[in-house]
């Protein structure tokens, strides 16, 4: 039996970058990330709380390789 324990929520990428126009939101950093995204997305957004702080990652596809996408840290101002 297998357990999926990603959480994932119901802010779109538009409700993200609106809060973080807001000042709600700031971008950490962002970093390249093993795995696959799919080109035809725009991004996941997950919710994340680790040792950066909390609030929300997207991944996002990178259009030169499959290998790698690029993860975009958007934590609690």
């Amino acid at each position: 039996m297998t357990t999926t324990t990603t959480s994932f929520t119901s802010k779109s990428l538009e409700q993200i970058e609106a809060s973080h126009q807001a000042g709600e939101l700031k971008i950490s950093h962002s970093a390249y990330k093993q795995g696959y995204v799919s080109r035809k997305l725009e991004g996941i957004v997950r919710e994340y709380h680790g040792k950066f702080g909390t609030g929300y990652v997207i991944d996002s596809p990178l259009r030169n390789t499959t290998r790698y996408h690029n993860r975009t840290y958007y934590l609690n101002a």
